[in-house]
């Protein structure tokens, strides 16, 4: 048996049989992995928009990172007050230029806190697309005696985020977060999109070098921890 475990092809055989056991095991392991990189505003908020009332919208485009959007939150302000009516929360998505509504809701402003973060949730998740422009808007109702606002970071800057009242830009972002769904199971039942967020920032030729190269690792590590520190390969007796 010492014999036989010392002949290269024998050895190669159960490494071969461990690595494939190995990698039956990681297919079946659960995982749980976000469907979008959570966005954020970096920073600490500076000031808040102009008043919003009735009539008044701020709006606060980005670009998506995922595919569902969980939830979103918002830092307003109520100038210290106890507000009537209602805050309207919209979510939209840019399809063929076209903006249409994901989700709307409507929050009693009694239940917002001053310069408190809001969070609002949605279920199901919102669908959308990677890179899909997507906007956040906030419209109040009541007069100015009741308005709320939305803080701002005017330093902030980001690729695809615009900042808007009334249609007029403004200067830097708003103080919000935008959370992604994860997604949970085995790694073979989600393979795509395991294997889309291990590749992320890999081409497709980049990502097959990444699958011969993790084989190749997987191999290596299996042979030198069976075979690293036994006994050296058989080598054939030399006629005397």
């Amino acid at each position: 048996m010492s014999e036989l475990l010392r002949r290269p092809a024998t050895r190669l055989a159960i490494t071969l049989l461990v690595c494939v056991l190995a990698a039956t095991g990681l297919a079946f392991a659960t995982v749980s992995i976000p469907t979008g990189d959570d966005i954020a505003t970096s920073g600490s908020a500076a000031r808040p928009l102009p008043e919003l009332c009735e009539g008044r919208i701020a709006t606060q485009e980005f670009i998506s990172t995922g595919t569902e959007i969980e939830g979103i939150l918002f830092q307003v302000a109520t100038f210290g007050r106890r507000n009537a009516g209602h805050l309207e929360v919209k979510v939209r998505a840019l399809v063929k230029g076209k903006w249409q509504t994901l989700a709307k809701q409507r929050i009693a402003k009694r239940r917002l806190v001053d310069n408190e973060f809001k969070r609002v949730e949605f279920t199901p998740p919102l669908a959308v697309k990677r890179g899909q422009r997507v906007a956040i808007s906030l419209r109040s109702s009541k007069d100015i005696s009741q308005a709320i606002s939305w803080w701002t970071n005017p330093d902030f800057r980001a690729p695809g985020m615009r900042l808007t009242l009334d249609g007029v830009e403004q200067t830097g972002a708003a103080v919000f977060s935008v959370n992604y769904k994860r997604l949970s199971g085995s790694v073979a039942a989600i393979h795509r999109p395991v294997w889309k967020r291990i590749t992320l920032f890999l081409r497709p030729p980049g990502r097959r070098v990444m699958i011969v190269a993790a084989i190749a690792a997987l191999f290596c590590f299996v042979h030198l921890v069976l075979w690293g520190a036994r006994a050296p390969l058989a080598t054939p007796e030399k006629p005397r």
